[in-house]
């Protein structure tokens, strides 16, 4: 189980990668479940890493996020 600095460093995190989505206008690109993003954050990618993995899915998906 992880401790509470953890716990509050990924809300950090997760809040930066929402903060990201939402300024470039692809809110819907982070999952309303946040341990999806956990894995990433656990492999200590970057808020922007995450972003651009996630744009670089919805950009072969054929989504239209601006890609």
């Amino acid at each position: 189980m992880r401790n509470t600095e953890q716990a509050d460093t990924f809300e950090q995190w997760l809040s930066e990668l929402r903060t990201l989505a939402a300024n470039d206008g692809c809110s819907w690109i982070i999952s309303s479940d946040p341990d999806y993003h956990r894995k990433a954050f656990e492999q200590q990618l970057s808020p922007v890493e995450e972003f651009e993995r996630l744009q670089k899915i919805s950009a072969e998906s054929g989504c239209g996020c601006g890609t």
